[in-house]
């Protein structure tokens, strides 16, 4: 019976991957003009696009509000763009308090589409360069989803100075947790039927336990606030990657867990309210 459960589990953590990955497969590449302008119609910031070159890489953002406020970056997970932000770069309360940015990263949307950069130390570093130019002065807050939450605590054991605080939303973190899945070689085997998008994501997806388990002795070099936001239904990354970073993050100033009960992996979307609190709070401090 437990060996059917996990077979059964399998299978309908799959099939909600795969649909979530479709829906965002349609969002990965470069947005209409037309698509933007409607987005954006009446919004009191238009979106503006920066693209940087980082060691023969192009990595593209975007970013809307007042330079002179708290800088804020979200960074999205595998598959996704910077357009999983669009409701927070129009966001009037959050837009009182911080210049707001969204970034496409290695492999996805504008930043070489189709070209997967594997390994979170690589995926750092173009980061890094992100908040060098987005804010050159002053530490930037990072709001990581998914895989995005161990990218963005990845950035912040690196480059720790442009770093002020870690919004961690369903954070994959725990190499533990990490399951090698079968089906990522077969996955690998279909590149000529399946989108650019998909192709990216399974590449960077089977190498992210080697990145967590290279990370375990980097933890106690983050002594910055970190909140950590997870569903007890996620069925995609496992609630007990909240309890793994607690442990972890023992220096952290401070660390503060928000557990969500009976909610999915899908925070950014369906608890935008949650996050917009959280970053206001984050503002005041």
């Amino acid at each position: 019976m437990p060996a059917i459960k996990r077979l059964w589990a399998t299978v309908l953590t799959m099939s909600l991957a795969l649909s979530m990955a479709l829906v965002l497969a349609g969002c990965s590449s470069k947005m209409s003009a037309k698509k933007e302008q409607k987005l954006f119609a009446g919004a009191r910031y238009q979106p503006q696009h920066r693209n940087l070159e980082v060691s023969g890489h192009r990595i593209h953002y975007v970013w809307a509000g007042d330079t002179t406020l708290q800088p804020l970056l979200f960074v999205h997970g595998s598959p996704g763009s910077w357009e999983d932000y669009v409701d927070y770069l129009k966001d009037s309360v959050l837009l009182t308090r911080y210049y707001i940015a969204a970034v496409d990263r290695p492999g996805f949307g504008q930043s070489d589409y189709g070209r997967p950069m594997v390994e979170l130390e690589d995926q750092s570093k173009q980061i890094s360069a992100v908040l060098a130019d987005m804010s050159p002065t002053r530490p930037v807050v990072l709001v990581g989803h998914s895989y995005g939450g161990p990218l963005v605590v990845r950035v912040a054991m690196d480059d720790s100075a442009h770093v002020r605080a870690l919004v961690l939303l369903a954070a994959a973190v725990d190499p533990s947790l990490e399951e090698k899945e079968w089906f990522r070689p077969v996955v690998r085997n279909m590149s000529w039927v399946l989108p650019d998008v998909l192709m990216s994501s399974n590449e960077e997806l089977a190498h992210l336990k080697q990145d967590l388990e290279e990370m375990l002795p980097l933890w106690p070099s983050l002594k910055l606030p970190i909140v950590d936001v997870h569903g007890t239904k996620d069925m995609l990354v496992p609630f007990g990657n909240l309890a793994f970073a607690q442990r972890q993050a023992i220096n952290a100033k401070p660390f503060r867990p928000i557990i969500l009960p009976k909610v999915n992996h899908f925070i950014p979307w369906s608890h935008h309210d949650t996050v917009r609190t959280v970053l206001m709070d984050l503002a005041t401090k």
